[in-house]
């Protein structure tokens, strides 16, 4: 059974006042919601295209600099935990895709090793045997990781609460979490420039606000940011994390949540 088209038939948006999620209605059952992913979620460019074997060497070969899989804009925020940790670091990039991000972290000098989780198994298995990229399950979890680094992945998720709870088993204290994705916030919202109403949908069941993370993470060190707030090499997020968790109202169209684990304790927030 496929995932239904909902772009065919009206569609809202609801709040949960227990967990602060804002959710699409109707949504899909998570055995829809998996069948949506491998077979027909769709996006132009490298998201969803699997590249063939002339344009991965290619990438390969340049480690992908200026593609639009480039995620050296993020380095040095991940480079900073490394230095905060005083050693080089265990990452997870937590919704990898085909491995590309996990293939340029596993590349830097002060990465120990970069490991991915996919809920996709045909881009996970590309990664595995074109990227020589480790795939993780849900069953191999541990509290083994420095960094967990998700870009884009919470608001495809089925429950994004399940999100949190993964971080309690994938992080130990002194661990951190990087999430970033489309901003649900109402600072975002009211800011028409933002593209608000664009960015949930059938792609993105779920709109992640920067008061659905406070109250997943408000047992974690934190605080949430809008990401074009951030040339990522001169700000320096670590130094804004607070207890609890705070936001900086963030009104671009996407945020960058940081937390760091403090407590082995589980948010009873959390559902």
């Amino acid at each position: 059974m496929s995932a239904p088209e909902f772009k065919k038939f009206p569609t809202s948006l609801r709040h949960c006042n227990n967990c602060k999620l804002l959710y699409r209605h109707p949504t899909t059952s998570e055995h829809e919601s998996k069948a949506f992913y491998e077979k027909e979620y769709y996006q132009p460019g490298l998201t969803t295209d699997l590249p063939n074997s002339e344009a991965l060497k290619k990438l390969i070969k340049s480690n992908f600099a200026g593609s639009e899989k480039d995620f050296s804009r993020w380095l040095p925020l991940i480079h900073s935990i490394s230095k905060k940790l005083n050693k080089k670091i265990r990452v997870l990039d937590y919704g990898a895709n085909w491995g590309y991000t996990a293939h340029q972290l596993n590349e830097q000098e002060y990465i120990e090793d970069a490991l991915a989780y996919e809920y996709s198994s045909v881009r996970s298995a590309f990664g595995a045997k074109n990227l020589n990229i480790k795939y993780v399950n849900e069953n191999e979890f541990s509290q083994d990781f420095d960094l967990v680094f998700s870009s884009h992945a919470i608001e495809h998720m089925h429950n994004p609460s399940i999100f949190k709870k993964h971080m309690d088993k994938l992080l130990p204290i002194g661990g951190y979490c990087i999430v970033t994705c489309p901003n649900g916030s109402l600072t975002a919202m009211i800011n028409k420039s933002s593209g608000w109403r664009k960015l949930w949908g059938e792609a993105h069941p779920n709109f992640i606000s920067d008061e659905f993370l406070l109250n997943q993470f408000n047992n974690y060190e934190g605080a949430i940011f809008r990401e074009d707030l951030s040339d990522l090499k001169n700000f320096d997020y670590l130094n804004h994390l607070s207890t609890p968790p705070a936001s900086f109202l963030p009104i671009s169209s996407n945020l960058i949540g940081v937390f760091r684990r403090t407590t082995l304790g589980s948010n009873p927030g959390s559902h």
